[in-house]
C-alpha cells in the first residue's frame, strides 16, 4: 500500500519554520515494492558502455504532494541486503523522464543489511564505517556519491536532489548490478519531498593537483589546478598572500621568476571551506615552443614547407626565423616558401599581445630536396598490401633481405613505403645494407652502412601503393644484403608475419621478411614483421647518346652518320640498334666498337683523307653488310642489333655488361677512289643501363 506521511516532528518544524537539516523533509510517499537485484540471473555488463541485462525496477506513483514541498530530498531503502556495495548503481526516474543519479558503486565488497536514507549530494554525509563479519553498513542517512559515472551516460545525470522538482505521478527506483557473483535485495523504498536543505559551507579543503610541490615551470602562464569539493560552487586562490576568484577547478596565473606559494578553497553561497596545505613553485624563466616538424635534419619537398610547433600556454602570437629573416604569426603552422637546399629555423613565443618575448627554440635544419618524386619506370617487386595492422613511430626501422638472382645485380633507385602520418607530411628515409643477412646484427651497429639518405611525402597510412621515396640510386650485388629502413618525421605501419606473407619473388630477386625496431640498432626488435613497401629498380633513366669526332667526306660528297635509339642495357632486354646513315650507295660497310677511350685523341684515317679514326684500340667488328641505296648517291644504309650480337656472341668484347661502362661506336665502308679505299663516319658514345 502507498502511504503519505507527514511526522509530528515535521508538523513543528514548519509551524516554527526551523532551518535546521532534518526539517527539510516534509512528507513522504511510500510503498515502493522491493525485490531481487539483479531481478534474475547475476551482475553484468561493461561499465558505462553496456547496462548490466537484468536490471531491478520499481514504480511508485505519487498522487499528492506535502504542502510547501518544492524538492526531493531523500530516498528510503527499506530492508536492503547486498553482499557486495561497490556493485550496485541506484537511479531514480522522475515522471518527466529525468534519470537522477542516486548512489553509484560506492564501499567495495561491504555488505548492506538494513535501512537506508540517500538524502542531497550538498549535504556531504558519507557512509558509515562498516562493522561485523563480514563487514556490514548499518542503518544509516548518507548523501548521494555519484562515483566515476560520466554525467549523461545513458541519459542518467550527475545532479542533486534537491535540484529536482516535486511531482505527483509515477517515480522509479532502477538498480543496476554490474558484476557477477554476488547479489541482493529490497523490501520496499520510499521517496520524499520537502525544501532544499540548507547549503553549509564545504567541509573539506580541495587536493591541490599540479604543479606539483616545489616544482620547477616556465611562465609566462602557469595553470593551477585541484580537485573538486563536494557542495562547493566556486573557488578561491590564494597565491602569494593575494585571493583570486576561480569558477572551476583550475586558475591560470600570470607569473613572474622566482618562487610562488599557493593554496585554493571551496566556497558556496553559506561561506568558504578550510585551505589547502599550501604548495610551492618556482618560475624559472618564460618557455620556448617545442618544435614539430620537420623533424631535426629531415628532408623535405617544396616550395611549400609546414613548419609546427606545439602551443605555449597564454601565447598571444610567435616569431618564426628561417635563415635570419623573422616571420610574427599568430599560431603554428608556418607555410615557408622554400628553395631546394639546407634551411635552418626556430619559433619563440611572444605573450600580452605580443609585448613580452620568449626565448628561441633550439634551431633546426632541414633539407629541401625540391620537387616531390615521381615514380622512375625501372622493375618492382611488392610485400604485403599496404594495410598495415600494427606500427612504431618515428625513428622506427624495419628489417629484411633482398637476395638478387640477376647476376648483373640490380640498381635500387626508390621505395615505396607505408609511412604513418597525415597526407602531405614529409618524412625522411635512412636506408642502410649490410653483406649478408640482417639477422643477428639487428643491435650491432658497427655491421652497417648507411647506404642511402632520401625522402618523400606521406599519402596517408594504409593507403594503396604507399608513400613514395626518392634517394640516389645504389647497386647491390648478387645474393643477399640485409636492409634496415629507418623512417623519420613518419611512422612505419607494417603487417605482422604468419609464415605465409614472409617472402617474395620475382626473376631478379627475392625479399625475405622482417623485423622491426622502435629505436635503430638499440631496442629488442619485433618478429617476424612485414615492411608494407615495395622496391623499385633498374630505373632507365639512362643517360644520352653522345655524338662525337667528325666524319670523312666520300668520293660522292657523302658524309655518313652513325647513330642509336637508345642505350645497352645490362639485361640484353629489347633491342640496342645501331644505325650508320648517308652512306655511299651499294658499297660494303661494317660497324666496330671499343671499350676504352681514355686518353685517346682521334687520328687521320690515313694522309690526305678527311676521316679520322675515333675508337682506342682494342676494337670488336660487328658482322659486314651491303649499304643498299644507288651507286653514286648518299642514300645508303646498314644497321646492327648490338644485343642480338652479344647473345650470338658471348665472349665478344665487353661482356658480361655493367652498368655504367662505356661503349664507343664507329663506321667503316667502302669508298675505292679515296685514300686508302675506305672511309669513316663520325662516332658515338654508349653507357650501359641496368
Amino acid at each position: 500500500m502507498r502511504t503519505f506521511t507527514l511526522s509530528l516532528a515535521t508538523a513543528a518544524a514548519i509551524a516554527v519554520m526551523s532551518v535546521e537539516a532534518s526539517a527539510q523533509t516534509i512528507g513522504c510517499t511510500s510503498g515502493g515494492a522491493g525485490g531481487a537485484f539483479p531481478a534474475s540471473g547475476t551482475g553484468n555488463g561493461t561499465y558505462q558502455t553496456v547496462q548490466p541485462s537484468f536490471p531491478f525496477s520499481s514504480t511508485l506513483n505519487v498522487t499528492s504532494l506535502p504542502p510547501g514541498a518544492t524538492v526531493v530530498t531523500e530516498v528510503k531503502l527499506n530492508g536492503m541486503t547486498h553482499t557486495f556495495t561497490g556493485d550496485v548503481q541506484y537511479v531514480l526516474e522522475s515522471p518527466s523522464g529525468q534519470k537522477i543519479n542516486l548512489f553509484n558503486r560506492q564501499g567495495g565488497s561491504n555488505d548492506w543489511n538494513g535501512d537506508y536514507v540517500v538524502n542531497s549530494v550538498e549535504q556531504g554525509q558519507p557512509l558509515p564505517t562498516a562493522a561485523g563479519t563480514p563487514p556490514t553498513y548499518p542503518s544509516s542517512t548518507f548523501s548521494q556519491n555519484f562515483g566515476t559515472w560520466t554525467h549523461g551516460n545513458f541519459s542518467i545525470e550527475n545532479v542533486a536532489l534537491s535540484g529536482v522538482a516535486a511531482a505527483t505521478g509515477n517515480w522509479t527506483l532502477t538498480i543496476w548490478d554490474w558484476i557477477v557473483a554476488d547479489a541482493g535485495n529490497l523490501t520496499s523504498w520510499d521517496i520524499c519531498f520537502g525544501t532544499p536543505p540548507p547549503v553549509p559551507p564545504p567541509a573539506v579543503a580541495p587536493a591541490l593537483t599540479a604543479p606539483a610541490n616545489n616544482a620547477n615551470v616556465t611562465g609566462l602562464f602557469v595553470s593551477l589546478t585541484w580537485g573538486t569539493v563536494l557542495g562547493a560552487a566556486s573557488y578561491e586562490v590564494d597565491i602569494d598572500g593575494t585571493v583570486f576568484p576561480a569558477v572551476g577547478t583550475s586558475y591560470v596565473f600570470q607569473s613572474t621568476l622566482g618562487a610562488h606559494t599557493w593554496t585554493a578553497r571551496g566556497v558556496n553561497s553559506a561561506g568558504a571551506g578550510p585551505w589547502a596545505v599550501a604548495r610551492t613553485f618556482n618560475d624559472i624563466g618564460l618557455t620556448a615552443p617545442t618544435l614539430g616538424t620537420p623533424a631535426a635534419n629531415g628532408a623535405v619537398f617544396g616550395p611549400s614547407v609546414n613548419l609546427t610547433w606545439t602551443a605555449v600556454n597564454g601565447a598571444s602570437g610567435y616569431d618564426v626565423d628561417v635563415d635570419g629573416t623573422v616571420t610574427a604569426v599568430t599560431a603554428s603552422p608556418f607555410v615557408f616558401t622554400s628553395t631546394p637546399g639546407v634551411h635552418t629555423w626556430t619559433v619563440r613565443a611572444k605573450w600580452l599581445t605580443n609585448t613580452v618575448v620568449g626565448p628561441f627554440a633550439a634551431s633546426r635544419i632541414f633539407t629541401d630536396l625540391g620537387a616531390a618524386p615521381t615514380p622512375c619506370n625501372g622493375s618492382t617487386l611488392t610485400t604485403v598490401p599496404f594495410t598495415g595492422g600494427n606500427g612504431l613511430g618515428t625513428g622506427s626501422a624495419v628489417f629484411f633481405d633482398i637476395n638478387v638472382t640477376n647476376p648483373a645485380g640490380i640498381t635500387v633507385s626508390q621505395l615505396t613505403t607505408n609511412a604513418n602520418a597525415v597526407a602531405g607530411t614529409s618524412f625522411t628515409l635512412e636506408i642502410y645494407t649490410k653483406t649478408g643477412t640482417y639477422v643477428g646484427s639487428e643491435l650491432v651497429a658497427s655491421a652497417w652502412t648507411l647506404t642511402a639518405t632520401g625522402g618523400g611525402a606521406s599519402i596517408g597510412n594504409n593507403q594503396p601503393g604507399g608513400s613514395l621515396a626518392d634517394f640516389p640510386d645504389f647497386a647491390i650485388p648478387t645474393g643477399t644484403t640485409g636492409f634496415a629502413v629507418r623512417i623519420i618525421g613518419a611512422g612505419h605501419s607494417y603487417t605482422n608475419g604468419n609464415g605465409g606473407n614472409q617472402l617474395y619473388t620475382n626473376a631478379d630477386m627475392s625479399i625475405s621478411l622482417g623485423k622491426s625496431q622502435a629505436t635503430l640498432f638499440i631496442s629488442t626488435p619485433f618478429s617476424p614483421r612485414v615492411w608494407n613497401g615495395t622496391v623499385i629498380y633498374n630505373c632507365n633513366v639512362a643517360p644520352p647518346v653522345i655524338s662525337y669526332c667528325t666524319a670523312g667526306t666520300s668520293t660522292n660528297g657523302c658524309t655518313p652518320a652513325i647513330s642509336a635509339a637508345n642505350q645497352p642495357k645490362v639485361t640484353l632486354g629489347g633491342t640496342c640498334t645501331l644505325t650508320v646513315s648517308g652512306l655511299e650507295g651499294q658499297k660494303q660497310g661494317l660497324i666496330f666498337y671499343g671499350i676504352n677511350n681514355s686518353g685517346f685523341v682521334p687520328s687521320p684515317w690515313a694522309s690526305g683523307s678527311s676521316s679520322f679514326l675515333c675508337v682506342k684500340a682494342p676494337t670488336q667488328r660487328l658482322p659486314t653488310s651491303t649499304t643498299g641505296g644507288t651507286v653514286g648517291q648518299c642514300d645508303g644504309s646498314i644497321s646492327t642489333d648490338l644485343h642480338a650480337f652479344f647473345v650470338a656472341n658471348p665472349t665478344s668484347l665487353g661482356l658480361p655488361l655493367v652498368a655504367g661502362n662505356k661503349f664507343f661506336a664507329q663506321s667503316w665502308y667502302r669508298d675505292p677512289p679515296a685514300v686508302k679505299t675506305t672511309n669513316l663516319s663520325n662516332a658515338i658514345e654508349l653507357t650501359v643501363v641496368p
